[in-house]
C-alpha cells in the first residue's frame, strides 16, 4: 500500500493510518517515520491490542507534536504478536511518499 501526504503533518490534518487482517488479542504496533530524512528519520510507535474487528485506526500526530519529513519515500511498518510485546514479528508494511506543498 502507497499513501501521499505533505509535511509537515499536524493533528489537525492528520495521517490516518489502519491494520486489518489480525486476530482478536494480537498486539500490534505501527510505527511511523517522525523527524528527519528517508534514509536517516525518529520513528514513533503506537500500539494496541486488536479487538474483533481484527483492526484499528491511528491518527498520526497525536495533539502535541508535529511529524515533520522531507520530500521523500519513507517505510510504515507494523510487527505484532500473539502473545503481548514479549516476541514481536514483522508485520506488512506500506510506503509513505512526501511531497512537496
Amino acid at each position: 500500500m502507497t499513501g501521499t501526504a505533505t509535511s509537515p503533518i499536524t493533528s489537525a490534518m492528520p495521517l490516518t493510518l489502519c491494520v486489518s487482517g489480525f486476530d482478536e488479542g494480537n498486539f500490534v504496533s505501527i510505527v511511523v517515520p517522525w523527524v528527519g530524512t528517508p534514509d536517516h528519520h525518529s520513528t514513533f510507535t503506537h500500539s494496541e491490542y486488536i479487538d474483533a474487528s481484527g483492526g484499528f485506526c491511528y491518527s498520526a500526530p497525536p495533539d502535541w507534536a508535529t511529524m515533520v519529513l522531507p520530500p521523500g519515500t519513507y517505510a510504515v511498518q507494523t510487527l505484532w504478536s500473539r502473545d503481548g510485546a514479549q516476541s514481536m514479528r514483522l508485520g506488512p508494511g506500506a510506503t509513505l511518499i512526501i511531497v512537496s506543498p
